[in-house]
């Protein structure tokens, strides 16, 4: 639904959104914002902690601008899919996940007496 058009309080012209544009030296300003990681915020604000929940941090400090390619490629509280279970598991942990992901492809436990196959490590 087209919003109603409203008068420009400087020089009485008709504007909607439809003519006009977002201010780009506001967004610039709030891309150039300086955060910390979201993941890392909403770990801290979280209510559900474990064990080494205090050992698990993201340091990452930046733009907010750049914060979505940050979480997306590096951060280490990012959750990722395993490939194998399809378990949502944090990028910190996806090393050790790996080692007992009942899912995972092994070498059968057979390989030393020249088995070949490749199993589930369940």
């Amino acid at each position: 639904k087209d919003e109603p058009s409203k008068r420009c309080p400087h020089d009485q012209q008709m504007v909607s959104k439809n003519t006009t544009k977002p201010a780009q030296y506001v967004a610039r300003m709030i891309n150039d914002l300086q955060v910390i990681c979201a993941q890392q915020l909403q770990m801290v604000l979280s209510t559900q902690e474990d064990e080494d929940t205090h050992a698990r941090h993201c340091d990452w400090k930046g733009s907010l601008g750049d914060m979505r390619t940050h979480i997306a490629d590096n951060c280490p509280l990012f959750k990722l899919c395993c490939a194998h279970c399809a378990l949502s598991i944090r990028r910190i942990d996806m090393d050790k996940h790996k080692t007992i992901c009942p899912e995972m492809p092994i070498k059968c436990p057979f390989a030393p007496t020249q088995c070949t196959q490749i199993v589930k490590r369940k």
